[in-house]
């Protein structure tokens, strides 16, 4: 109850009782006062706690590419200048939580939707979280691979498409050659090249996003391992497709293909893009990804090229979720920030004004009791 007094007011002890009420008032003041002056530093402060990570560095007309760590899958989210935003693939099932806590704390802000569904090809560490991802978020597009003719498709991916049929998105088929425009960022897909494929893994896209004079290449699991248990050359295949088409591969950053495995992101591939930095989307894993033979062509490429390639390599397993920012009139900028597990996502603010209720509590309460005894008469 405020306002209540623990002593009795007496002649003797009336103004000691006021001096000890006043300075208890002016002292919580203060304290309430320079907790309060903190949030000037609210954004500050929020980050160095980790109560939310710091993407101050992304600008509200940039070009945004998150690559999320799900492990041993793929899961990129790119938000374009105009607002659409894209997911392409979904990790696997397992990370569905992670990938839905990343949307809707750090992507999905200010009423922003998921409009467009890239699914590369049907392994699950890619299509794991699809359903979930249509099901909540309800993209308009999705780009799904042909399966007409295959006998391999899992259980996960055909579950999915299912419910994709009966739903309200218009589904189109991955081929190379299918473009979309967003804003003043082209998206072209330059692969798959062919109707048919022996591997699920060759079915998948490679994708090149162009916006302004900056080059993003994603190549899901493309590979170069031709002939091994059936697969085919599928760099080889959009590397072709893009120079019949004079469409320029000479790219700023690369994702090597398959989470780095020895048979992806080949020399040719290298020596044609010239990529600044790699992007490597894998996480643990027990696949040994991303191989020793993916770092060695790297490092035979900065020796033959006088160039620090392998000094730009970013992998989920060591930078965690990394993100691409593509300003319209500035040099691209690549950030790391932790799991977004770590993250309790609220405002240094909501922790000032819990502290500052107890506070302000004690505060009324001193007032109401300095006036009670400042009030106080004697017969």
């Amino acid at each position: 109850m405020l306002g209540k007094l623990k002593y009795s007011i007496t002649r003797g002890n009336k103004e000691e009782l006021k001096k000890k009420y006043l300075i208890k008032i002016i002292i919580i003041s203060i304290v309430i006062s320079l907790i309060m002056l903190l949030l000037i530093f609210n954004n500050t402060f929020s980050y160095l706690l980790s109560f939310k990570p710091n993407l101050s560095f992304i600008n509200e007309d940039d070009l945004v590419v998150h690559t999320l760590d799900v492990g041993q899958g793929l899961c990129i989210v790119i938000e374009f200048p105009n607002d659409d935003i894209m997911m392409f693939d979904t990790g696997t099932e397992s990370s569905w939580t992670t990938i839905e806590k990343y949307l809707d704390k750090i992507v999905l802000q200010e009423d922003k939707n998921l409009d467009y569904l890239v699914l590369s090809h049907t392994d699950t560490d890619h299509t794991g979280s699809a359903l979930a991802v249509l099901q909540k978020y309800r993209p308009s597009v999705v780009y799904v691979p042909d399966i007409s003719q295959t006998s391999y498709v899992n259980n996960v991916y055909l579950e999915f498409y299912d419910v994709l049929k009966s739903s309200d998105a218009d589904i189109v088929q991955n081929y190379a050659g299918l473009k979309m425009i967003v804003g003043n960022t082209s998206v072209t897909w330059l692969a798959p090249n062919r109707d048919y494929y022996a591997t699920s893994n060759d079915y998948s896209v490679a994708m090149l996003v162009q916006d302004g004079e900056w080059d993003i290449l994603i190549t899901a699991d493309t590979g170069h391992n031709n002939g091994l248990n059936g697969r085919v050359d599928t760099e080889a295949e959009y590397i072709s497709y893009a120079s019949i088409n004079n469409i320029d591969l000479d790219v700023d950053i690369l994702y090597a293909g398959h989470h780095g495995s020895k048979y992806s992101t080949s020399a040719e591939l290298l020596d044609i893009t010239t990529p600044e930095c790699i992007i490597v989307p894998v996480g643990e894993n027990t696949y040994g990804h991303p191989s020793q033979e993916f770092y060695k062509r790297v490092i035979e490429y900065d020796e033959s090229h006088n160039s620090n390639l392998y000094d730009n390599i970013y992998t989920s397993i060591e930078n965690e979720n990394v993100i691409i920012s593509v300003p319209a009139d500035d040099e691209y900028a690549i950030y790391t920030i932790s799991d977004v597990n770590n993250y309790i996502f609220i405002e240094f603010y909501v922790l000032v004004i819990i502290i500052n209720i107890p506070l302000i509590y004690l505060l009324l309460d001193s007032i109401f009791i300095y006036r009670k005894i400042n009030q106080s008469t004697f017969k």
